[in-house]
């Protein structure tokens, strides 16, 4: 096969357009108050609508030359990111907009998602493209995608729980939805089979069973969603150091996951 059948020189040009695209509709849609942010259904539509023309725009992107693990493992990872991204700058910043500084401090909050989506869109492409052949920057892509991972839990988990459901409800959805988080970061990882789902298991139990001690405390969804995130930063830490860390560093985790459970005791 020509080892030159994948290269493409225009395909960053498409994605930073399609990242570019997906930050000025979102601005539009919170500037003006497109979305209802009193209505969760409309919320949740939101957040399939940025997934799914996340996940098509980057097959198109592509230039449809993707694999079926691809289509199924890769480009959902960046899909999810960027969905529940824009739900959290729907829901968290600015409920009202009537000055010019707000507006400003959105536009320059969009920048910083129009960043964000296309790092995550890069990384989907290394990932796509490693599919193919091998890829230098693979273990870069790694690194980025433990990133994007940590991000997404902190987004979805502030959005689910701003949606102000039951409990119960909230915590079954940030239980799946961490799932699928960490079943597509832990696909890049030198695992075995039976090493991902145990991972994949642990991880989403422990995240979630730290959640429902935050939402017992009562402290606000923005501090709440530290927990399970910093549990995912921690765990993931010493599944993807494994082997290489010390007790100092084992430490250093310990201390982080004290921090975050101090931080919601205190600023209920």
């Amino acid at each position: 096969m020509d080892k030159n059948l994948y290269v493409d020189n225009g395909k960053r040009g498409r994605l930073f357009f399609l990242a570019a695209l997906l930050a000025v509709s979102l601005f539009v849609l919170r500037a003006w108050n497109v979305v209802d942010l009193n209505n969760y259904w409309h919320l949740a539509g939101m957040f399939f609508i940025y997934f799914f023309a996340s996940y098509l725009g980057m097959i198109w992107g592509f230039r449809f030359q993707v694999t079926v693990r691809s289509l199924l493992t890769i480009l959902p990872q960046s899909a999810i990111f960027v969905a529940s991204q824009a739900l959290f700058v729907m829901l968290f910043f600015f409920r009202d907009f009537a000055r010019v500084y707000e507006f400003l401090l959105l536009f320059v909050l969009l920048i910083v998602v129009l960043v964000t989506t296309y790092i995550s869109f890069l990384m989907a492409n290394i990932f796509n493209v490693a599919t193919f052949k091998r890829v230098p920057l693979e273990q870069v892509a790694k690194t980025t995608s433990y990133i994007i991972t940590l991000l997404y839990v902190y987004f979805i988990t502030f959005g689910v729980l701003s949606f102000e459901v039951h409990v119960i409800i909230s915590v079954v959805v940030l239980f799946f939805a961490y799932l699928a988080g960490i079943f597509f970061h832990s696909l890049h990882l030198d695992y075995t089979r039976q090493e991902i789902y145990s991972s994949i298991i642990m991880i989403s139990v422990s995240m979630t069973a730290i959640l429902m001690g935050g939402v017992m405390l009562g402290s606000s969804y923005e501090i709440t969603a530290l927990l399970p995130t910093t549990v995912a930063f921690v765990l993931f830490g010493v599944e993807m150091n494994r082997g290489k860390l010390n007790s100092f560093s084992y430490l250093k985790y310990f201390i982080t996951v004290l921090i975050a459970v101090a931080i919601n005791i205190f600023l209920q």
